[in-house]
């Protein structure tokens, strides 16, 4: 991967941290007088703190007349040395992670990558046809299933199906280009309703993303999760799930997930179970 990529990518998870801190403390995405005032409350009393505390020292320097030297340039030598600890401490934990699997909770607000139904033409010219005619027989829905079994759709079906009951809104990752999913998002998305005809389908961005670039998906997931939270979806009701598509783009999506509290959701191509992946830098842990 292309090393000022990786940086960028770097770089965008520190914002992201920084920004989820300050939603935390201030509230959702929106600015508002108020968290300006929090703010400047805040840091006038971080600036006021080490002056108030050496005010009182002075004003009772008596209680502390049998210090060796300036109780500044103690204090100081003090915090550099627990300083340089937590840096040594953390050094060491920089390459470690601490992944959790489970069985995800069902969520309000799902995310697939829309794999192509073939690689070649010709072959999704095939499969669009096969779907088109299992969608004449519905309401029966057992033939648009036998003609998804062991295709490239099944698991974003399967995916759905797992969180049915819960799940209100689903957000499409499609691929660009020729062959492109994102050209039959439009079949998809009948295929889906024929199950699920409540659920809400949106494709995340129009015309599609390229999925083997993985700056482009890894930004892709930031706005997948900052279109479900201006839905209305709370972080820990949404999830994404990185089965489909291809490989970069599963690792791209990981990624956007390693900020604390997000997990990512993935489907065995084998057992058809569904997992989800918590992954934890140690220090995120620790702190």
């Amino acid at each position: 991967m292309d090393i000022k990529k990786v940086k960028t990518i770097q770089q965008s998870m520190g914002s992201q941290r920084i920004k989820r801190l300050a939603e935390s403390v201030f509230g959702r995405n929106n600015i508002s007088v108020q968290a300006v005032i929090y703010a400047a409350l805040l840091l006038l009393a971080i600036a006021w703190l080490p002056v108030g505390i050496a005010d009182f020292i002075d004003d009772h320097w008596l209680w502390f007349s049998w210090l060796p030297c300036s109780y500044k340039l103690l204090v100081s030598l003090a915090i550099f040395v627990i300083f340089a600890w937590q840096l040594s401490r953390l050094g060491g934990d920089d390459n470690k992670v601490q992944v959790q699997k489970t069985s995800p909770k069902k969520v309000r607000a799902l995310g697939v990558f829309l794999s192509t139904l073939g690689r070649t033409t010709e072959i999704v010219e095939k499969e669009i046809l096969d779907l088109q005619k299992a969608l004449e027989v519905l309401p029966d829905t057992s033939v648009i299933r036998a003609a998804l079994s062991g295709k490239n759709w099944e698991m974003p079906l399967k995916a759905i199906e797992y969180h049915q009951g819960q799940l209100e809104a689903l957000y499409v990752f499609t691929s660009k280009g020729n062959p492109g999913s994102s050209e039959t998002m439009a079949l998809f998305e009948k295929i889906v309703n024929a199950f699920y005809p409540n659920l809400k389908i949106r494709e995340v961005e129009a015309d599609g993303i390229e999925f083997e670039d993985v700056e482009e998906v890894f930004n892709q997931v930031e706005s997948f999760y900052d279109l479900a939270k201006n839905d209305g979806f709370p972080e820990q009701e949404i999830i994404v799930d990185v089965t489909g598509g291809q490989k970069p783009n599963s690792i791209a999506a990981s990624i956007a997930t390693l900020i604390t509290g997000r997990k990512f959701q993935y489907i065995s191509t084998v057992t058809k179970e569904v997992h989800a992946y918590d992954v934890r830098y140690i220090d995120q842990v620790k702190s």
